[in-house]
């Protein structure tokens, strides 16, 4: 799919619309990642790590923000329901979402732009551009469309679901429910 002008529908102007330094896709969304452990997550994050939290469809997740910082974009599954994990390092804003428009399943990328400074994600199947925090398709095909955003907590990786200090391995957030962290990525 070639990167094209989406003049024709379109809400937000494109003089707004900016470069935010790399390339379509020179930050590359994560598709499908492997997690690892929380143990084998102890290893290499730091307790006070920032972590994005999301727990949907009987499956918690933890998404370290440093690993976000390089890709912004995470498509991922939770039980085989889609979820799209979003970070806008220039905003510091994490967003999850439901990537079913119209009953099919968006795959979301990277477009490189940014609007009103904030990350502009854009979908593969037709090429709009969708705004992170309006949650809302700005430009091409399904312009005006609503993302479904899902519930996610910002915390830390010693405390992901903001539960409040749990201070040893008994805390059931750490050991029962958080998966851990996308594998096989340096942080």
């Amino acid at each position: 799919m070639t990167f094209h002008p989406l003049e024709a529908n379109h809400s937000a102007p494109i003089e707004e619309i900016l470069s935010g330094g790399p390339p379509k896709d020179g930050i590359p969304a994560l598709n499908k990642p492997k997690f690892v452990s929380a143990s084998d997550g102890d290893k290499f994050l730091k307790k006070h790590d920032k972590v994005l939290a999301v727990e949907y469809n009987r499956v918690a997740k933890a998404y370290p923000i440093r690993i976000l910082n390089w890709h912004e974009v995470v498509n991922d599954d939770f039980n085989g329901k889609p979820v799209v994990v979003t970070w806008c390092p220039l905003c510091l804003s994490g967003i999850v979402y439901d990537p079913e428009n119209g009953g099919s399943r968006l795959t979301v990328g990277v477009s490189g732009k940014i609007y009103k400074s904030n990350l502009l994600m854009y979908d593969h199947e037709t090429g709009s551009l969708w705004s992170q925090m309006l949650q809302r398709s700005k430009r091409g095909r399904t312009c005006g469309d609503q993302a479904a955003p899902h519930n996610r907590s910002g915390n830390t990786w010693a405390d992901p679901g903001g539960q409040g200090s749990c201070g040893d391995r008994a805390c059931p957030s750490r050991v029962s429910r958080w998966v851990g962290m996308p594998s096989g990525i340096e942080g």
